[in-house]
């Protein structure tokens, strides 16, 4: 597989895929933080982990299978699930104060830095979470974890930058289109700076064939 073909796949397999994962478990996750109790917030959270392993989580995991000797669809799958369950609980509060019906609108400098705030976060919990499966196929693999973490900063900007453009659609079926139209902007965005890094630590993807890019289970990076 070279740059382009691992680019092609990695970016748009990952945009469609957030475009089902985000959109269904991202809604039922704010209906459980909007209704305000511990008791359907959390049960919010695990579907939205869920829903994620089985969609971004899959297709990712099958990209990387390709390339990566003893990596599974199903592993890349459960380690983003976990990471997206517990980067849920770090954000949820922050979010549902952002994103409440009620909620006053902060001024831009405010906005982005909320924005950046909860995008850094998240991406750095999951990130971390699929780096201790990485690790162990690929040399330097700790650097997917900043990368992921600016990533999703840079698409959480792009994403409630937005939000004002879906609260102002004409009607709900032109809103719903405004808003998948969105999220498949900020996965791509995230998925190409994401992929950015991946190209230069997954052997095959460079045609290199220096020991550095060689395959191997890999414990200490």
């Amino acid at each position: 597989m070279n740059r382009r073909t691992f680019l092609i796949k990695w970016i748009g397999g990952s945009a469609a895929a957030s475009l089902v994962g985000l959109g269904i478990g991202g809604f039922i996750g704010l209906m459980g933080l909007h209704e305000g109790s511990i008791g359907t917030i959390l049960p919010s959270g695990l579907v939205f982990g869920t829903v994620i392993a089985g969609t971004v989580g899959l297709m990712q995991g099958t990209i990387l299978s390709d390339r990566l000797d003893g990596l599974t669809p199903n592993q890349w799958a459960a380690k983003t699930g976990v990471g997206a369950m517990v980067a849920w609980a770090v954000i949820a509060y922050p979010l549902r104060e952002l994103t409440a019906v009620d909620a006053v609108s902060l001024p831009g400098t405010e906005l982005v830095l909320v924005a950046v705030g909860i995008g850094l976060a998240a991406g750095l919990v999951v990130s971390f979470s699929q780096w201790l499966e990485l690790r162990r196929h690929v040399h330097s693999a700790f650097w997917s974890v900043p990368l992921l973490g600016v990533a999703w900063g840079v698409g959480a900007i792009v994403f409630f930058a937005a939000n004002e453009i879906v609260q102002e659609a004409g009607s709900e079926l032109a809103g719903v289109a405004t808003a998948a139209g969105i999220l498949v902007l900020v996965a791509s965005i995230v998925a190409s700076i994401q992929a950015v890094g991946l190209v230069r630590l997954l052997p095959g993807t460079l045609n290199e064939q220096s020991p550095e890019y060689q395959l191997g289970d890999v414990t200490a990076h």
